[in-house]
């Protein structure tokens, strides 16, 4: 996340639906389906704005696994289904953690400066490429062109 903005609050509620097809035993299909609802409010340190992000995301894993004939001593079916459920889980809510950072936050960010038209909030980089894309005519249309021209003249 940006380091000059100061996280006020924010929510992650996560909902997992969890499918076990064992209709071809021995061997079990595991289905997880997870939907995050991230909810996040945010104020920058020098006092420039705040802003809120509210959105959702999903993403679904598929595991096959073969149950074992004989269960050690202390292990059973239930552990079974649970450790192989639980990392299917993991592994989902990882993905959808740097999801939303990508999506929601970086994307946010991107548009927020974009928006905003104003030097002092660009980096550098995002500066020359603004300029360039407008050059182009792909930002904001022939008006934006000509004054980025003019810009990169001078």
């Amino acid at each position: 996340m940006d380091t000059t903005s100061e996280v006020k609050g924010g929510t992650w509620d996560a909902i997992h639906v969890v499918i076990c097809n064992m209709k071809e035993l021995p061997k079990v299909k595991y289905q997880v389906i997870s939907t995050v609802m991230v909810s996040l409010e945010m104020e920058q340190a020098n006092g420039v704005g705040s802003m809120q992000i509210h959105g959702s995301s999903s993403k679904q894993a598929l595991e096959y696994a073969t149950l074992p004939e004989n269960f050690k001593p202390g292990e059973d079916a239930d552990l079974f289904h649970l450790e192989r459920i639980g990392k299917l889980i993991e592994s989902n809510e990882d993905l959808l953690r740097q999801n939303v950072q990508d999506s929601y936050v970086n994307k946010q960010r991107q548009i927020t400066n974009t928006g905003r038209l104003m030097e002092e909030y660009m980096t550098h980089h995002e500066k020359a490429r603004f300029q360039e894309l407008a050059a182009r005519g792909e930002i904001l249309g022939k008006s934006a062109q000509a004054s980025a021209n003019e810009e990169v003249i001078r």
